[in-house]
């Protein structure tokens, strides 16, 4: 409620700017939020998109191409040589700063690596910034996150963040249902 000098009104352009910087780049004050690079971009543009404003998170086709791409580049796939032998570990990393390197002119190879594994809240907030962008979800490898978000729920139903089962609570139950 505003006080009667107007402060603590919303101030929609102002959170417009805000969430189109965070899209850019993170705020200085959030970088070690680094890990969760995904769900701050999936707040941002779910953000841009409930104030009718997705069309300012990229200014052409090809720019909302890029954002569809970067999105991509976070998915954790089969290993291309045995693809069950990183199944589990499979749907959406946090950020670029764990995981194996992506080199986007060979987007459709994986090689597995044993320390990269999705996060349950990036597969979630990856996949509904893919739906918001309207993308066709070509990309992405159903049977994958599946098996992922699978492996990561735990005998009492509830589900943990990764495979390290760093923590478990209720968000990322829903996550797993949301997906």
């Amino acid at each position: 409620m505003a006080d009667d000098d107007g402060e603590g009104d919303l101030m929609p352009e102002k959170h417009v700017k805000f969430f189109q910087r965070t899209l850019a780049t993170i705020p200085q004050d959030h970088e070690r939020l680094d890990s969760t690079r995904v769900t701050l971009a999936y707040f941002a543009l779910s953000g841009l998109d409930l104030l009718g404003s997705l069309h300012k998170a990229y200014r052409t086709d090809e720019e909302r191409k890029q954002l569809i791409d970067w999105i991509y580049s976070y998915q954790v796939l089969p290993d291309k040589d045995e693809p069950s032998s990183n199944f589990q570990q499979c749907g959406f990393r946090g950020s670029s700063s764990n995981g194996c390197a992506f080199n986007p002119s060979e987007a459709d190879k994986s090689e597995g690596c044993w320390f990269d594994c999705s996060h349950i809240a990036a597969t979630y907030a990856s996949i509904a910034m893919l739906v918001i962008l309207d993308d066709d979800l070509s990309r992405l490898n159903r049977s994958a996150v599946l098996a992922g978000i699978g492996a990561q729920q735990l005998a009492d139903g509830s589900f943990c963040a990764q495979m390290v089962c760093s923590e478990s609570d209720l968000r990322f139950a829903y996550c797993a249902c949301a997906v």
